[in-house]
């Protein structure tokens, strides 16, 4: 059975359940949207619930509340997150993150005292980094 899990291609929960499952994946563009398909039945669904940094992932949580799902197995999976720049560091005017990594992050993000974007994925702040040359992101090594 399919294992849906948050896209695009590169996202930690992309990561994870490539780990798990293999190549039996299809990624949806919202944790909401995989809960909704896990509810009627169209596959297994892998998404965030916690993290040590910063606690329950909202998303996930209103979700289980809405939809009749249940939680059948848990995984833990350390998340380290990488600093990608195009060219030197030390340039940077903007840096791309997901909402969720900036929190996690927020202590290092403060003190490069630089504008930071929310994005809607990990994987989405790599692409985004790619369009301005004193751009950086906070990003996942298969992201990376």
């Amino acid at each position: 059975m399919t294992v849906l899990t948050l896209g695009p291609a590169g996202t930690v929960s992309h990561d994870l359940a490539t780990r798990l499952y293999g190549d039996d994946i299809e990624l949806l563009p919202t944790i909401r949207s995989i809960i909704a398909r896990v509810a009627s039945g169209s596959g297994r669904g892998l998404v965030p619930i916690e993290n040590s940094e910063a606690g329950g992932v909202g998303e996930t949580l209103q979700g289980l509340m809405e939809f009749e799902v249940s939680i059948t197995a848990e995984a833990y999976m350390p998340v380290r997150h990488h600093l990608a720049a195009r060219y030197d560091p030390s340039r940077l005017s903007v840096i791309y993150a997901h909402p969720q990594t900036h929190e996690q992050c927020s202590i290092f993000l403060d003190n490069l005292g630089v504008e930071v974007v929310h994005t809607s994925s990990n994987a989405a702040s790599a692409v985004a980094m790619q369009r301005n040359e004193n751009a950086g992101a906070i990003i996942s090594e298969m992201a990376a």
